[in-house]
């Protein structure tokens, strides 16, 4: 028998518990999540595949006869209603855009009302930047932190 804690255990157990198990403990159970969440990988892409297989044609014949290539449609099954959305995935070249938009900024349109502008600086570039030139952007720039991550490595 061991005193190895489960993943399924963890639900029942306090944060302070389980921030207290031993190092080796923890390992496990990271090891055991990674394990899971690779199997919940997999099968999302079996259903997900099967779920395509099964209603895509329906799902686009329903489309073409409204006259759309993409979009959220119904389909009613018995008595479920497969819902089906095909999103668009729109991508923009940058230097095309950029060209369009300062064409219609020399027609002086407020490019605003057409256009989303968002301007962002690389942390790595900003890092190389002399001192004078920070200073300029500092006013305009908020550090915050993101999730912090463990990784537990067995020794050789």
């Amino acid at each position: 028998m061991t005193n190895r804690v489960m993943l399924a255990q963890l639900r029942n157990m306090q944060i302070h518990e389980v921030s207290n198990l031993p190092v080796e403990q923890l390992a496990m159970l990271l090891e055991e999540m990674s394990v899971l969440k690779a199997d919940c990988k997999s099968l999302d892409t079996v259903l997900h595949t099967a779920l395509v297989d099964r209603f895509s044609a329906s799902a686009a014949d329903i489309r073409q006869a409204a006259g759309k290539d993409t979009g959220t449609i119904r389909m009613a099954i018995g008595v479920h209603t497969i819902i089906a959305d095909l999103p668009k995935d729109v991508e923009w070249d940058q230097a095309a855009l950029k060209t369009a938009v300062d064409t219609i900024a020399k027609q002086g349109e407020p490019i605003e009302q057409y256009v989303n502008v968002k301007y962002t600086v690389p942390e790595s570039r900003y890092s190389a930047w002399p001192d004078s030139l920070k200073a300029i952007f500092e006013p305009a720039r908020s550090v915050g932190v993101g999730r912090e991550t463990y990784k537990i490595a067995k020794d050789a």
